[in-house]
């Protein structure tokens, strides 16, 4: 990855659900904090279980979103290092991702996000989007209930998949 030379067009922000209710004046301390950053194709962007303390904002490209088939076992030196690819998330949906990492210290990734296409992208640290939400609380409110509300919608998802996989666990094991 590298880092890009221009500035991020603030009306592009307000399309992002992090900066769902904000105008374009209220983003404009964040805008100052990112950085924005280009990748070719088939780059990695985030690694699983890699530290990781900023958020990205998808501004240009396509990524694919994929995560590790087993869990690492204490008594299995070597890694299977098969993935399943979760999602493709095109730079028109807006999405933000590695939120999770902004909110516990030392947090590691929980998934592997790679570019499928030339991406642009902007990046904030936790240091800066917490001193943001710091000097003026009422925006950081607003954002951060944005980001709980994607959260949640994540989680309730990610609740049925795993009711889904249980069941059909339990239909195949009852045969």
């Amino acid at each position: 990855m590298s880092a890009a030379e221009t500035h991020i067009q603030l009306d592009s922000l307000t399309k992002f659900q992090i900066f769902e209710g904000l105008d374009p004046e209220q983003i404009q301390p964040f805008a100052e904090r990112f950085r924005l950053l280009e990748t070719g194709a088939n780059e990695t962007i985030l690694k699983e279980g890699e530290p990781g303390e900023s958020l990205f904002l998808l501004l240009e490209g396509e990524v694919e979103v994929t995560q590790a088939l087993t869990m690492q076992m204490v008594r299995k030196p070597e890694i299977d290092g098969r993935e399943k690819a979760i999602i493709r998330l095109e730079a028109e949906q807006h999405p933000f991702f590695g939120e999770m990492s902004m909110f516990t210290e030392q947090d590691t990734r929980t998934a592997t996000i790679r570019s499928v296409i030339k991406c642009r992208l902007a990046e904030i640290h936790r240091d800066d989007f917490f001193a943001v939400i710091k000097e003026q609380p009422d925006i950081g409110i607003v954002t951060l209930e944005n980001i709980a509300r994607v959260l949640v919608g994540r989680l309730k998802k990610t609740n049925n998949d795993v009711i889904k996989l249980t069941t059909a666990l339990a239909i195949i094991l009852e045969k």
